[in-house]
């Protein structure tokens, strides 16, 4: 037979054959995992808090995913009649279809060679390169596959799996794109076409290539009539129905709310080493993944956010030649209990196709503009002052200018607003007195670097790279803010005060969970405690002075609130952080094309009406909430936060862990049941027939036993139809509570029938006594025989 072959497949051919007699042809170290690959092309979704869908995301393929059951049987057919006739019948690879593709292909035809079973292999597990090494590999893992997995199971994976051409992986979504309709809906000779897709999608594209996709459509038509799937005048009426195609949709749209947020969301996913080794294995993940990923915003908070801004500066869009153009925006808004980043501005419009005027457009100014923070910053000093044992009501010198002299540092002259010889804290928090801060800062229990460790602690980033002298850098001046900070680790810095001492983590991300309905990744709510609460209130009370009678007087919002101006020596970047004891809010004001041009204004005018706005609206439905100034212990604590966590509502759950999968191969399905629920896990079952095993048996099962896997994660295994027959040995109930122990027995696949009948004169129970009201005091069969029938008499006293 191998002499009838052409030399160029002679060599394939004795591989395929060689693989199908000896199981151990495999490239070493090569086998099927555990878990079959995640369907990549599903759509990744990110919603919002309140579960609503913020936007989709695909790369270059869309996929839905559905069982076999929910696939016509006429598609399957035609699936297999062109791309493998012997699916049902060979062990993974078929020499025979070798044969007979080398046959037609010598003849100048085009026939591959490949199982079903081998593409699916190809398309999921190994490299796209062309070598006899491949496909001996493709050859062995396909003997392997059919060895752990059934053939049903293996065509639903296949079929959700081929590529049809303009982006559609799978059935359902290929019969979406083409007909317009659900594959449930498919007509035979849309059966046809597809299944005929599949050898070439691009060459057979029926948009483009018409007459070759009619011919290949009617030669499936041919070969289903041939195999006896359809007569031969059902096969003929087919082939005279023209091309009836939907007509390709046009690009979606691709705003959606949030933008600048979600792009953050994106980047989570992208740098965390969790969703992947490598970052093209992560972005894969999040384009192609089917990733449902929830998160913290706060969309109608969202929207008043941006209201805020684009009211109180509606000329943001203006050209940056306009010098009329308003500043830019960035804002971000947490809840300080959770650490839920509830809203975040980073610029006027993410979607601003003006690429000429606007070319920073989708630059999230609320996370890297790296504007200098100014004098919000004194409050981070403060606040590591008052951690190292400074009293909020010391004092400090505050003339109008000074020289601030500390070991190790050149001397730094600072100027501004006198507060006198001596100011107090409350004062030079108000009044935002330099000097004061410089000699603050200047404490020998302070010092540049106790506060900048104290700033990383708050959340504020102070990596430095002291080699190309870029990054935060620990000079005296850093209590000024001449570091630049971004708008979300200000605002992160700021709910320290909020929280009374505690610091939380940022939080954007809540809940990722992946195609396979397995949580990748749950937010977890780490607190630490990093000022005494009466110290965090002293700074909060000094910060409320700011907003009646400091730099920021008139900026109120008619309930209490406190909060801090910053504005950068040359005016280019205009600050206000503030907060409730329910929402802290950062507004940063000023240009991102240049940090020449001058927001010419300071941020008591130019962020803090900002954020004025927004926090009225923010808060109109939420009841004035005073600070707690009391002196009661504040614990931190550790919890998983809930991904629709309504605003300001207390968290509380338990930490994420990672359970054994257990071994259930072998058991019954309800014992498999018990197995993973008692592991953490939830059970998806696959009916599969087999000759000669009980009903209800599992057959295999995905993962391996003692895989790690997150708990609450699905696990699948593999069972024959039906409910189990247990056959023993039966259980001793004589003795016990018959409504206590009857549930257990039943979900182990007893059948029980009660008798309620008083036990004969005389009888006692093996511990002597005599049987009560609703206790079993006999069985049939007796306990540690057997039932061959899963049936099991109780007798019950009455």
């Amino acid at each position: 037979m191998i002499a009838m072959v052409p030399r160029r497949h002679r060599r394939l051919l004795a591989a395929a054959l060689a693989c199908t007699l000896v199981p151990a042809c495999g490239i070493r170290g090569r086998s099927i995992p555990t878990i079959l690959p995640v369907v990549s092309g599903a759509t990744t979704k990110i919603y919002a808090a309140d579960g609503t869908l913020i936007t989709e995301l695909q790369g270059d393929e869309q996929r839905v995913s559905i069982t076999l059951d929910q696939i016509p049987h006429v598609l399957q057919n035609a699936v297999i009649a062109i791309e493998d006739e012997r699916f049902w019948e060979h062990d993974g690879v078929d020499p025979r279809g070798v044969v007979r593709a080398a046959k037609e292909n010598s003849d100048g035809g085009s026939q591959g060679g490949s199982t079903i079973t081998q593409q699916y292999i190809k398309n999921t597990l190994l490299s796209p390169e062309r070598s006899l090494q491949r496909k001996v590999q493709e050859a062995s893992l396909a003997y392997q596959l059919e060895r752990q997995y059934s053939k049903a199971f293996i065509l639903e994976q296949y079929l959700n799996t081929i590529f049809f051409g303009n982006r559609a992986y799978g059935v359902q979504q290929a019969s979406l794109r083409y007909f317009g309709h659900p594959v449930a809906a498919i007509t035979l000779p849309e059966a046809a076409l597809l299944a005929g897709l599949v050898q070439s999608p691009t060459r057979m594209n029926p948009y483009v290539h018409p007459d070759a996709a009619l011919k290949r459509r009617n030669l499936v038509l041919g070969k289903l009539a041939e195999l006896g799937y359809i007569g031969t005048e059902e096969a003929d009426a087919a082939k005279l129905t023209p091309l009836a195609l939907a007509p390709l949709a046009p690009p979606a749209t691709t705003r959606y709310p949030a933008a600048h947020f979600v792009e953050e969301v994106k980047r989570f996913i992208r740098t965390d080493p969790r969703f992947g080794k490598t970052a093209a294995e992560r972005e894969n993940l999040l384009l192609n993944g089917g990733l449902s990923i929830s998160t913290s915003i706060d969309l109608n908070l969202q929207a008043k956010a941006e209201k805020a801004a684009t009211d109180e500066y509606p000329s943001q869009r203006r050209a940056i030649k306009d010098r009329r153009k308003d500043p830019d925006i960035g804002l971000v808004a947490i809840d300080p209990k959770s650490g839920y980043v509830r809203a975040m501005v980073g610029g006027y419009d993410y979607f601003d196709d003006d690429t000429v005027n606007h070319p920073y457009a989708q630059v999230n100014l609320a996370v890297g503009g790296d504007g200098q923070s100014g004098s919000t910053f004194k409050l981070v000093v403060l606040a590591a002052a008052l951690a190292a044992g400074v009293s909020p009501t010391a004092t400090f010198p505050a003339p109008g200018s000074t020289v601030i002299r500390y070991p190790g540092q050149a001397a730094w002259k600072v100027s501004g607003e006198s507060g006198g010889a001596k100011a107090p804290l409350l004062e030079c928090v108000v009044h935002s007195l330099n000097t004061c801060f410089g000699n603050l800062i200047a404490d020998k229990r302070v010092g540049p670097d106790g506060a900048t460790a104290f700033a990383a602690k708050m959340g504020i980033d102070t990596s430095y790279n002291p080699t190309t002298d870029v990054g935060f850098k620990p000079y005296l001046s850093l209590v000024l803010g001449t570091n630049n900070s971004t708008v979300l680790d200000m605002t992160e810095a700021y709910t320290v005060f909020a929280n009374r001492g505690i610091h939380v983590d940022p939080v954007l991300v809540t809940k990722v969970v992946d195609a396979t309905g397995t949580v990748r990744y749950q937010s977890q709510r780490s607190q630490q405690k990093l000022l005494e609460p009466e110290d965090a209130d002293a700074a909060t009370q000094m910060m409320e002075q700011v907003l009646v009678r400091g730099t920021a007087a008139g900026r109120g919002i008619d309930r209490p609130a406190a909060g801090k101006t910053g504005t950068t020596q040359d005016e280019t970047d205009a600050w206000f952080v503030g907060f409730t004891p329910d929402l802290v809010t950062g507004v940063w004001a000023g240009y991102a094309q240049t940090t020449k041009r001058k927001v010419g204004s300071t941020g008591a005018t130019a962020a803090a009406p900002v954020w004025q706005r927004f926090m009225k609206a923010a808060l109109a439905d939420v009841p004035p909430t005073p600070f707690d100034y009391s002196t009661k212990p504040i614990t931190p604590t550790t919890t998983v936060p809930k991904s629709n966590t309504a605003i300001f509502e207390p968290l509380a759950a338990s930490a994420p862990k990672t359970v054994t999968m257990p071994a259930v191969a072998g058991l019954s399905v309800p014992e498999a049941n018990s197995r993973a629920q008692s592991a953490g896990l939830k059970l998806r079952r696959v009916d599969l027939a087999m000759p000669g095993v009980a009903p209800g048996q599992v057959l295999s099962q995905s993962p391996a036993p003692g895989t790690a896997v997150p708990r609450g994660a699905t696990v699948t295994v593999e069972a024959t139809p039906g409910t189990p027959v247990p056959t023993g040995p039966i259980p001793d109930l004589v003795g016990q509570v018959a409504r206590d122990a009857l549930p257990k027995v039943a979900n182990a696949g007893y059948e029980i029938a009660q008798v309620i009948e008083a036990a004969p004169d005389g009888f006692v129970l093996p511990l002597g006594a005599a049987p009560a009201s609703g206790v079993i005091w006999a069985t049939s069969p007796a306990a540690g025989g057997g039932t061959p029938d899963g049936k099991i008499t109780v007798r019950i006293q009455p």
